[in-house]
């Protein structure tokens, strides 16, 4: 056993026994509503554990099948947290955000987050969202799409030059790249230099400590996760154009696309303090944590679930024929319009591989969910996946092409496809993704690549992987990459 496991567990051990054994049968009642089910758990030690031998969402659902509940309660680092699924009541608690609920992370989480759009809550979060908006609009995504482009077919032919890549890290790089360059403004010396791996693997450790157990231990996760974070901010801040002349003159001189953090650093004469040194460092790092290995990790599925479905490859490659025959070999904004199949394959990918299964908030209000009662100011994860990967427009088409448990693109094609749905890989309400338009034109544009000028083939498609942040595959995801 790894010795930072055993040494958590120890820690874990030690806790449990220094805590008030407390143990109340879930049997409340208020007002003829009940508690969420949940099973027999010691402070720090049944949840806690399992959630670390097994994956923490993936533990969720084996909760939630076990106990047959719309509503649900684990004890985790000691606090009692309720888990809501179902088709309606999920979206209409994303919706109320500010209301009824507001956004919590767990204490680990939120001593790593910067200042940002992420961690802030009510007219702060609001006033935010109303300064960044402009910057991730789809007018805006779409000035940076030659440059998104540029990134891509590099990174795509240098692929096919190697032959055998680690699909995985070849992704992450490339989505890094993007993410430093045409969000962050980085300058070009940072990756000429050979700092993109150092800063990455500050990143990496960054990130491992973000669920991460919540006792700072010198060698554990958290502690070395603070450590990275402040490592972190010193290399963005010598790097933003705003906050470094230096970097700023380097920019100035190649006259690129303005690009997110130019749209932002303008900001309005009523909020000043609005982009602070502290807030554009904060920023800087929520958009690392937003949109590189969200995208990297979409791409790999997509990946895998074109060799599964190899007819699904061979529509792509016939609609990107016609659409180079109508619109050119450019991809320009018109192309990816002209690329309703494109569109498909990412939804249904983002459908089938939620990223970020469950959202946490807090109750604001006492809530009833169904016939449970969850008190005011209580930790509540809300499970997008499932409401998502079952939504109600196809129930009942089990057996057929379009049946939820199959991945079949078409079904974004159909009757049912064009209507409203529960569709929220990048949650919903007033917190949903701010960069979602940004990160779906990434990933088409990645797609349209593909599909016209390169084939992959994934050496074992059933690759074990372990779950950090995000899913991280034991080899690396061993592909042969080449040029059609």
């Amino acid at each position: 056993m790894d010795a930072q496991w055993l040494y958590s567990a120890v820690i874990l051990v030690l806790e449990a026994l220094a805590a008030v054994f407390v143990y109340t049968r879930n049997s409340g009642h208020r007002n003829g509503f009940v508690s969420p089910p949940g099973l027999f758990s010691i402070p720090f030690i049944f949840d806690d554990t399992a959630g670390i031998v097994k994956d923490f969402a993936g533990l969720v659902q084996e909760r939630f099948k076990k106990l047959n509940a719309s509503c649900i309660q684990l004890t985790i680092a000691g606090q009692k947290n309720y888990f809501i699924r179902g088709n309606k009541i999920v979206p209409r608690l994303l919706a109320a955000e500010h209301d009824i609920v507001e956004a919590y992370w767990p204490s680990t989480t939120e001593s790593l987050l910067p200042r940002g759009v992420i961690a802030y809550h009510h007219e702060e979060h609001a006033a935010m969202r109303k300064l960044l908006n402009p910057a991730f609009s789809m007018k805006a995504s779409i000035s940076w799409l030659p440059k998104m482009v540029a990134i891509i077919e590099e990174h795509m032919q240098s692929w096919a030059q190697q032959g055998d890549i680690k699909f995985q890290k070849s992704c992450q790089h490339m989505t890094f790249e993007i993410v430093t360059n045409v969000m962050l403004d980085f300058p070009d010396s940072f990756l000429k230099e050979g700092r993109l791996e150092q800063f990455m693997d500050l990143y990496r450790t960054w990130e491992d400590g973000l669920f991460a157990l919540p006792f700072r231990i010198p060698g554990l996760a958290l502690d070395k996760a603070l450590k990275a974070r402040d490592a972190l901010n010193k290399i963005i801040a010598a790097n933003l154009p705003s906050l470094n002349p230096s970097s700023a003159a380097e920019r100035e001189g190649s006259k690129v696309q303005r690009t997110a953090l130019q749209e932002i650093y303008r900001a309005p004469a009523d909020q000043p303090d609005s982009m602070e040194p502290d807030r554009q460092t904060g920023l800087a790092l929520n958009l690392l944590f937003a949109g590189y290995d969200t995208s990297a990790s979409t791409m790999c599925y997509t990946i895998q679930e074109l060799q599964k479905n190899p007819q699904v490859m061979e529509a792509l490659r016939k609609e990107q024929q016609q659409v180079r025959k109508e619109y050119g070999e450019e991809i320009t904004a018109d192309a990816v319009s002209a690329s309703p199949y494109v569109n498909a394959v990412i939804r249904e990918t983002l459908r089938t591989h939620l990223l970020v299964p469950m959202v946490p908030r807090r109750s604001l209000v006492d809530l009833n969910v169904d016939k449970y009662f969850i008190p005011k100011g209580k930790p509540i994860w809300l499970d997008i996946g499932t409401a998502t990967k079952y939504d109600e427009r196809w129930e009942g088409q089990e057996g057929t092409p379009l049946g939820l448990e199959r991945y079949n693109p078409d079904r974004w094609l159909s009757e049912e496809g064009a209507r409203m749905g529960n569709w929220l890989p990048f949650s919903g309400g007033p917190r949903i993704c701010l960069g979602w338009q940004t990160a779906m034109l990434e990933l088409k544009a990645w797609l349209m690549l593909l599909a016209r000028k390169y084939s992959a083939h994934v050496a074992d498609l059933d690759e074990k992987w372990v779950l950090s942040a995000f899913p991280v595959y034991n080899n690396g995801m061993e592909t042969t990459f080449k040029a059609l």
